[in-house]
Order: structure tokens, then C-alpha cells, then sequence
């Protein structure tokens, strides 16, 4: 059983990193994902005790060095309060706040009448995800190209820490998506 610690740290180290990112690792993980995700350069993690300042200078210098005119920082509880503070002064705004949940789960457990889930397999599951994830997250849809590289990857036997996505559906209709931590790369 995961204590409410064990929890947040993980939800702390867990990053969506999806196919064709660009990633920084070091005192700060700095991320930018391929364009059809739609994101800026983002601070999806700080290691550093470095002054708040210094480190806000480093994220944006990479951020300009990779083209872009935005950049996102992922604040958690465990950071240092001096980054809000200073990303506050430097004139940035919350644009969205997380809260994390994690429930054992009961392997016995019966779904809801009319809701069901399942690997996505078929170009129209490629496409309702993308929907989902276009409504929910503001990322483009995807094209032709990008529907055959996510078939071409679910296409792959299921194997221990394989990466595959999940549609989930209310009284037929597609409601929801989501997928086990993908392996991480650089």
C-alpha cells in the first residue's frame, strides 16, 4: 500500500513525454513536446538549490535557445516557495492548478452500467482521443501522419512496461483517455 507520501513523489517524477520531445535533464528537467501537442517549453521539475532567480534566468535562456516565446513551469509543494515568488514578479499566472488522487484498486470491482474502457486499436479510437485531448487539453487534433505513428505504436504486442493508450466510453460514446507511464526519452 502506497502512503499518501509515496503518492506525491511519484506523481512528482511522472512526466508525459510523448514522441519527437525535446528534453533538458539536469538541475531542472526542462521539456518542449512536438508541435501537434501544442505546448510551450516547460520546467516539468527542479533538483537545485540554486537561488530562485538563477534558475528561472536558466529556464528561460533554454526556452529562447529552442524558439519559443512562452515558457510553463510546473510548480509542486515540494519546491521552493522563492520560485512562485519570483515567477510571480517576473509576470507569470497560474493557469491551471492539479490535485492528485490515488485509490488502490480492486481488481473485483464492476464497471458503471454503460461505461466501459479498451485499448485504443482503430483509426477512429486514434481520432477520439485526439478529440478528447484536443477538448481537454487544447492540442491540435491529429493528421493522417500522426494517426499512423500512434496505430503503428498500439499496433506492438502488450508487454511488461509497454506504453499504450485507453479509450473509455459512456453508453457508447467516447469520454475519456488515458495510459500507463511511457518510458522516458531523450
Amino acid at each position: 500500500m502506497w502512503s499518501d507520501d509515496d503518492v506525491r513523489a511519484a506523481a512528482a517524477e511522472w512526466s508525459w513525454l510523448p514522441e519527437g520531445s525535446r528534453v533538458r535533464r539536469g538541475e531542472l528537467t526542462i521539456v518542449q513536446r512536438p508541435a501537434w501537442f501544442g505546448g510551450h517549453v516547460a520546467v516539468e521539475r527542479v533538483d537545485s538549490a540554486r537561488p530562485a532567480a538563477e534558475l528561472v534566468d536558466t529556464a528561460v535562456a533554454v526556452a529562447r535557445e529552442w524558439g519559443d516565446g512562452a515558457l510553463e513551469w510546473a510548480l509542486s509543494d515540494r519546491d521552493d516557495p522563492a520560485l512562485a515568488e519570483e515567477l510571480g514578479a517576473r509576470g507569470a499566472v497560474v493557469v491551471e492548478e492539479l490535485d492528485v488522487l490515488g485509490l488502490p484498486l480492486d481488481p473485483s470491482a464492476r464497471l458503471a452500467p454503460g461505461l466501459g474502457a479498451r485499448r485504443v486499436a482503430t483509426r477512429d479510437d486514434v481520432v477520439a482521443v485526439g478529440r478528447i485531448n484536443s477538448a481537454v487539453w487544447g492540442n491540435a487534433e491529429p493528421d493522417e501522419e500522426r494517426i499512423r505513428e500512434v496505430l503503428s505504436e498500439e499496433g506492438a504486442p502488450i508487454r511488461e512496461g509497454a506504453v499504450f493508450r485507453l479509450l473509455a466510453e459512456l453508453d457508447g460514446e467516447a469520454v475519456s483517455t488515458g495510459g500507463p507511464r511511457p518510458r522516458r526519452r531523450s
